[in-house]
Formats: C-alpha cells, sequence, structure tokens
C-alpha cells in the first residue's frame, strides 16, 4: 500500500481541534486558539471537545472520541486536524475507526504523548504521515515561541528542516555512519503498549523515535528488554528524546541517560541521543511515517521528503 502524504495547509484554511484522548483545559486550550487565529487559520472544535466542556467531564465516551476524529477527517471543509491534548484512553478509540476513509481522506493530523497510539494504527492502516508536535492546552510556551511558525511553515510545506535550532543545540550519537528509513514513535511506553498488535507498523528498517514521562526506571529497562529480544529488534536506528519525570532511582535522571546509552550500544544499531522533543521545554514537528535519515555526523536528523503535497 503507497504511502500517502496529506496536503499542505494554506493560510485561511480551516484547522479542526480534538480530544481523543483525555479532555482539553479550556483556558489553555482558548490560548492556543487564539494563536493559531493570530496565524491567520480558522479554528473549529470537535463535538466531543465541546461535550466535555459542556458536561465538565474527565473524557466523553470512545464512541463519541471515535466519532469526533472521523467527522474531522471526512468533513470536506477541514484541513488538519489537531489534539487538544493527551493524557490516557486514545487506545480505546482504535477499534472503533475506519482507517480506509481515513485514507481516503487524508489530512494532517497532530499530536503526541498518548496521541502515539493513533499515530502508529494510522501509520499502519491508513499508511499516513502524520505529526508528532505540540499540543494547544499543554505546551503554550512552545506554541507561543518562534519555534511553533517554524512548524506551521512544515506544515504548510515551506521548510523540510527537522531541529529548528540547527547547530545551536548539539546531540550525541552512538554508531558510525548515516542510516535512512521511514519514521515511527513517539511515547515509549503507549507504543510498548501496542507492540503485538494489529495496530503496530511493521518495525524494519524504520527509525524510531522514542520519549517517555512519569514512569519507573523498571518500566524503561523491561520494554528495552522487550525491542531486544522480539521482532522490533530490525528496526535500522533510534533517536531518544526527552525522558522525563522518571523515577525508582536516588538521581533519575542520570540513570535513565546511562540505561539508554546501555541499550543503544547493546542494540549495535545508529541511534541520536538527546534530541529535542518530549515531554520538556524542547519540542520538534516530527513528520512520522516519514521517510528521513540519522548520522553520527551533523547534522544528526534529516527530513529527506516533503511530508506533505
Amino acid at each position: 500500500m503507497e504511502r500517502i502524504k496529506p496536503a499542505a495547509l494554506r493560510n485561511g484554511q480551516e484547522i479542526r481541534i480534538v480530544s481523543p484522548s483525555s479532555s482539553a483545559d479550556m483556558v489553555n486550550l482558548s490560548k492556543g486558539i487564539n494563536r493559531l487565529r493570530a496565524l491567520g487559520y480558522k479554528i473549529s472544535l470537535g463535538a466531543a471537545t465541546k461535550a466535555a466542556y459542556r458536561n465538565q467531564e474527565f473524557t466523553v465516551s470512545a464512541e463519541e472520541r471515535a466519532k469526533e476524529l472521523m467527522d474531522a477527517f471526512t468533513d470536506p471543509g477541514v484541513s488538519a486536524v489537531y489534539c487538544s491534548t493527551g493524557g490516557h484512553a486514545a487506545i480505546h478509540v482504535l477499534d472503533l475507526l475506519d482507517y480506509d476513509q481515513i485514507r481516503d481522506h487524508p489530512k494532517i493530523f497532530v499530536g503526541y504523548s498518548d496521541i502515539t497510539a493513533l499515530h502508529l494504527a494510522i501509520n499502519k492502516k491508513s499508511n499516513m504521515i502524520t505529526f508528532h508536535g505540540p499540543m494547544l492546552t499543554s505546551d503554550l510556551d512552545i506554541v507561543y515561541g518562534p519555534e511553533f511558525t517554524h512548524f506551521m511553515g512544515m506544515l504548510e510545506g515551506k521548510t523540510s528542516t527537522l531541529n529548528f535550532r540547527g547547530e545551536d543545540r548539539l546531540m550525541r550519537a552512538m554508531g558510525k555512519g548515516k542510516v535512512e528509513g521511514i519514521s515511527m514513535g513517539t511515547n515509549l511506553t503507549v507504543a510498548s503498549s501496542l507492540f503485538s498488535t494489529e495496530f503496530m507498523p511493521d518495525p524494519e528498517g524504520r527509525i524510531f523515535f522514542l520519549e517517555d514521562t512519569g514512569v519507573t526506571y523498571r518500566e524503561i529497562d523491561r520494554i528495552f528488554f522487550n525491542i531486544e529480544h522480539t521482532i522490533l529488534r530490525s528496526v535500522a536506528g533510534y533517536v531518544f528524546g526527552q525522558f522525563r519525570g522518571v523515577s525508582g532511582s536516588n538521581d533519575p535522571q542520570v540513570f535513565i541517560s546511562n540505561m539508554i546509552r546501555d541499550f543503544a550500544f547493546r542494540i549495535k544499531k545508529l541511534s541520536v541521543l538527546e534530541a529535542p522533543f518530549g515531554h520538556g521545554i524542547e519540542q520538534m514537528l516530527i513528520p512520522l511515517n516519514a521517510r528521513v535519515s540519522i548520522s553520527s555526523e551533523e547534522p544528526n536528523m534529516e527530513l529527506t521528503e516533503s511530508p506533505v503535497d
């Protein structure tokens, strides 16, 4: 099945805000929407996002969230679909989506964290490029920062530079050389919940982007073991972002950094470490299911095709 690229976003087009995971904080969401409107886009809210606000519920049913997402993809007036926030429960939407319809109505789809489940499922079943990127409620510093204009430029087809900060943001590499492959990711814990399911893309030859938050080093260790001893060992290379809120040792940040380096050494695959994405103050817009390359030399990451038509 041929990979599908969504159409490039144009100024003045409509962006639909959806909540396939947890419900959005409406105060922060309003601020994020104001930023998009200031950049010249029209904004609409999906039905489940509105219902969660009106009913003051933590989340609405999986069926309502799935319908909201399908309505966004099939609405001819909508050009891009933005997730309001992450959280929990996106996995319960996966069985309820019509992936053929999504493939027939390709659109820019942006989110991260718990939204990883949807990225992987859409990448696998619709073979469409999607985007790991900041969300309107939880990443206001980024949404209002200079990098956000760069992100929107990629969605508009004006740039294909992955690392917004360029040479000012150094990364580490383990291994030598350069590897090219199709990207997938990004949240490690969410991705691991799909490893043995129909929603996980074939990992062979992929570049696996990984980050996480709010986990213990023991959980990370078990997932790394799983990767090493399953078909996931056929991944061509890795890019490790930020691992925040890791607990279980006296100095968890140093501990997890050492654990990642040990894992990268054992698997003997080219790996880029300390990349600027994840649950932190830095964020990249990462096209998923797109052709990328990683290298032990600068630039460590490159997008080798346009992710939009």
